[in-house]
């Protein structure tokens, strides 16, 4: 069983698009096979963890990997050993749990995926609330047209952010869908 590493998150966790035993798998895999990392970078980033803790260990494992550096539970131990934060959840604990629990090294990529996906949920959820509070401020300087275009070129720059899954195409491929999408929004 993977320890969860905030149990105060409770009945928030319900209702935001997050998945903890995908980060704790994610993490894990790391930690047992450091190759899981170069799997998973170019999918997630520190930024996709939806707990502060995992990203933190992330960031942590990612530095040490990219500088050529071995990022197993003894070194991070070591490193978060005078963390008062990862302390308090019991780092040794913590980071065993999720060693010993880890997913063969064949899955990580879907379970980076599902942590993206999930990130980019929660920025979606945060750019509809943010389009429906300035679509509510009748005191607002822009009108509606100008807040649909402004809607449009951030749903458009979230998209853009979130296609990174999609890994290399050709770029008569790449092209040709820039051209799409221009001449779409040219058109409305």
């Amino acid at each position: 069983m993977v320890f969860q590493a905030n149990d105060s998150l409770g009945s928030e966790l319900d209702s935001i698009p997050q998945s903890q035993p995908a980060e704790q798998a994610v993490l894990g895999a790391i930690l047992k096979e450091n190759e899981c990392y170069h799997l998973v970078s170019g999918i997630i980033k520190t930024k996709h963890f939806y707990n502060p803790i995992h990203a933190r260990i992330y960031e942590t494992c990612a530095r040490l990997i990219e500088f050529g550096k071995l990022a197993d539970a003894i070194i991070l131990k070591n490193r978060f050993a005078e963390d008062p934060t990862l302390v308090d959840i019991g780092s040794d604990e913590y980071l065993a749990n999720i060693l010993y629990n880890a997913p063969p090294m064949a899955s990580v990529v879907e379970y980076a995926k599902l942590i993206h996906d999930m990130a980019m949920r929660r920025e979606l959820i945060t750019l509809s609330e943010q389009i429906k509070s300035e679509a509510e401020d009748f005191n607002s300087e822009q009108n509606a047209n100008e807040q649909i275009n402004q809607a449009e070129t951030r749903l458009y720059n979230l998209a853009e952010i979130g296609g990174t899954l999609t890994g290399f195409v050709s770029f008569r491929h790449a092209l040709t869908e820039s051209i799409e999408m221009a001449s779409a929004a040219y058109s409305r």
